[in-house]
């Protein structure tokens, strides 16, 4: 074969192997240019293999050539030409060959020739022994299919033992999971019948498996849900949905054996087993949940109720400066409502007198307490006692169009580890208490008055003494004339008029007690007016508008006498170019309590009476002072006793 291969002038490299699948098998994966086997069973793997075959064979083994698609395009028509010159060769190795395998001798032609059947015999011995070839190779390639193909199942066999064994393993844990569960799982057919149920489902109906499988869950519940909807009829659209593929979760009212209800959360998903469709229900008792919620909302509503109901506006915000809690006083305050302001940014500016006020609260989510005392000492706010992140001061604002003074209380929120919530202010109404300071100031000032007033009075009753003494010893000499006599007994009037004064203001000092008695308001100032028109002037007319049936009064005399003569010549200083002044009285029944500034008037039956003028009127800065004992503004004033400024309306 070396010698074949050294006539094809090619350098190659001769390479024996085991058995003809070596060749081919060498020859297709590339590791070999081409290769030599048996015609027969190159004839065979043709069929299986991808290679190219010459068409040349060479006798009478029947040698063939092949080589590789991806060997040179020409290299099989070179091998092709050698093996038809090498045939045709007479001195060539194939004739020497064919010589030695047929026992033809070279000296003669006709020595040693053999009988025809002999070559026929030698032809079959051949082709015998070319199909056991082929056959032995062919059984060895089915033997190793065989041998793949058992591999093949093995592996197979294999995966599904290891497959099986993993769904068992999954099916363990599953129903693991199943029974351990602590919520109460069923698995429903499609008609809502309980194939399956879990312990957890025996403990919360408290009966056994027997009672749970074979029934609906509607079974297991009182024939009304507490919205009126029967059981069945709703339980049956819950199913159809979950049928439908639209999971359910949804609040249930379920029923053990002993009739005990109690309100569970139930959820409906939708599952198939072995190609069926199933209904798996997870029930879960939520009768101690919502107990525990409405005892939450029992405290919350209690604490709501606390909130609201103490007399301090109490508002909080979180840290992005949002409302969180809103008292029932903020709302009175402020006419806002708890859903006009809960969870958005407050805004006071319709109560701060129109104005855009930083609050208190808010600043304090930025600063600290002492940032802010040291940052607005204009506010005049001082740190809140007892509290290291909290401040106290006062300001104004406007409710129902009336100013209002408040004590303002702003402090940091945190929670047990620290953490900044948000900011708490209060707002407490002391306008009330203002008016008291002002109301005993102006009571510490009376006083001061009524010592002075009393001492006057004292000192001024001792000259009237004298005065009345001196009048009745002239009265006593008879030989007084007339006009001397109608002197003694002016003078005499008036000292009693000035005793009338250190009376009143003995009484205006609470050194002496008043002398109410039952009088009729009316008759006193029918009596009193021709003193009055003469005290006032011809240019100013009075006139009176006094009511009918008026009740009787329990009131001091001469106290009412000097309060209204004081009104009059007030009224008269109000009109230097003359005018009218207006006398009234009337019936006025209080059913309610009313604030008149300094004083509440109680619900009662009063007398009124009131004083007009067509003057000029007061001028704004003095009507604050209108009762401030011996104030004057107009220096023409010449009014007895406590003067009052000009006024136009009692």
């Amino acid at each position: 074969m070396v010698e074949l291969l050294h006539r094809f002038q090619l350098k190659v490299e001769y390479v024996q192997v085991a058995s003809y699948d070596a060749v081919l098998s060498e020859v297709e994966s590339g590791l070999a240019h081409a290769g030599l086997t048996s015609r027969t069973y190159a004839t065979f793997a043709q069929r299986r293999s991808g290679l190219m075959m010459t068409p040349i064979v060479v006798h009478p083994v029947e040698l063939k050539f092949a080589t590789s698609h991806k060997a040179a395009p020409g290299l099989v028509d070179t091998i092709d030409e050698h093996l038809r010159i090498w045939k045709a060769d007479g001195k060539s190795l194939f004739h020497q060959a064919m010589q030695r395998w047929l026992l033809v001798p070279k000296e003669s032609s006709e020595q040693g020739v053999l009988p025809t059947y002999f070559y026929a015999a030698l032809a079959g011995i051949a082709i015998l022994a070319a199909v056991i070839f082929f056959m032995r190779s062919q059984l060895r390639v089915m033997i190793r299919r065989v041998q793949d193909a058992h591999g093949r199942l093995d592996d197979a066999a294999t995966k599904q033992r290891v497959a099986e064994s993993a769904l068992a393993e999954v099916e363990r844990w599953y129903r693991a999971c199943f029974e351990k569960a602590d919520d109460a799982q069923m698995i429903l057919d499609e008609k809502g019948i309980i194939l399956q149920c879990n312990p957890a489902a025996c403990r919360l109906f408290n009966v056994s498996q027997e009672h749970i499988v074979g029934k609906k869950p509607m079974d297991l519940s009182p024939g009304v849900q507490p919205d009126g909807s029967l059981s069945h009829r709703k339980g049956a659209v819950f199913l159809e949905s979950t049928l439908a593929g639209c999971s359910q979760r949804f609040e249930w009212m379920h029923e053990t054996l002993d009739g005990k209800t109690f309100k569970a959360e139930v959820q409906l998903s939708l599952m198939f087993q072995a190609d069926q469709a199933r209904i798996l229900a997870c029930v879960r008792d939520v009768s101690h949940k919502m107990a525990a919620q409405m005892e939450r909302e029992r405290q919350r509503e209690y604490l709501q109720t606390v909130l609201d109901g103490i007399p301090i506006a109490l508002f909080v915000i979180d840290l992005e400066g949002r409302v969180v809690f809103w008292n029932a006083v903020c709302e009175r305050i402020t006419g806002m409502s708890q859903k006009e302001v809960l969870g958005r940014s407050l805004n006071l500016k319709p109560i701060l007198e129109g104005k855009d006020l930083p609050i208190p609260a808010l600043l304090l989510l930025q600063m600290t307490a002492q940032d802010f005392l040291q940052r607005h000492p204009k506010w005049k706010a001082q740190p809140l006692p007892f509290h290291a992140e909290g401040i106290q001061l006062t300001g104004k604002i406007v409710v129902q169009g009336q100013q209002r003074h408040m004590s303002i209380v702003a402090a940091r929120l945190r929670d047990r580890q620290g953490e900044l919530l948000g900011a708490v202010q209060c707002a407490r109404d002391i306008t009330q208490e203002i008016q008291m300071h002002k109301q005993l100031v102006h009571s510490q000032k009376m006083e001061a008055v009524g010592k002075l007033s009393a001492g006057i009075a004292h000192d001024f009753n001792n000259i009237l003494t004298i005065i009345l003494g001196c009048c009745d010893l002239i009265r006593r000499k008879s030989s007084l004339d007339s006009a001397t006599r109608k002197r003694v007994d002016e003078i005499e009037k008036t000292a009693e008029r000035a005793a009338n004064l250190t009376r009143q203001l003995l009484v205006f000092s609470r050194k002496q007690l008043m002398q109410p008695v039952a009088l009729d308001l009316n008759k006193l100032i029918q009596d009193l007016c021709p003193i009055l028109r003469r005290a006032v002037g011809e240019d100013i007319e009075i006139s009176q508008n006094l009511g009918k049936d008026l009740w009787p009064v329990i009131a001091d005399p001469v106290f009412l006498e000097q309060t209204l003569l004081n009104l009059v010549i007030n009224a008269r200083d109000a009109m230097p170019l003359g005018g009218r002044i207006t006398i009234e009285t009337w019936n006025e029944p209080l059913r309610e309590d009313r604030d008149a500034g300094l004083f509440v008037i109680r619900s009662g039956d009063y007398v009124c009476f009131r004083v007009r003028d067509t003057g000029h009127g007061i001028d704004p800065e003095i009507q604050q002072r209108i009762f401030e004992p011996f104030l004057r503004r107009n220096p023409r004033a010449e009014a007895p006793g406590l003067g009052l400024p000009p006024f136009t309306a009692s």
